[in-house]
């Protein structure tokens, strides 16, 4: 498979921004909940789960999975209000 200049930017791109401590989709779904959490209620992110932030914003599968956490917990949400 040949990538073109622009899906080789964007590989390129992916892999300058990742951080030595980043976690890794493991990690990130073992904290999703909590973060998920944190968000529904408005609270302050702490630094540990800041994280996950960065995770979510170039993994699209654990975007995926944010997503629809957080999509199933606001339908919860309204179910019972």
């Amino acid at each position: 498979m040949k990538l073109s200049a622009e899906q080789t930017r964007s590989l390129l791109e992916s892999v300058a921004a990742v951080k030595p401590d980043e976690l890794d989709c493991d990690g990130c779904f073992e904290h999703l909940a909590e973060f998920v959490e944190l968000e529904l209620t408005g609270a302050e992110i702490p630094e540990a789960l800041a994280k996950v932030r960065r995770h979510i914003a170039q993994c699209p599968c654990c975007k995926d999975e944010h997503n629809a956490l957080l999509d199933s917990l606001r339908a919860l949400d309204s179910e019972q209000a």
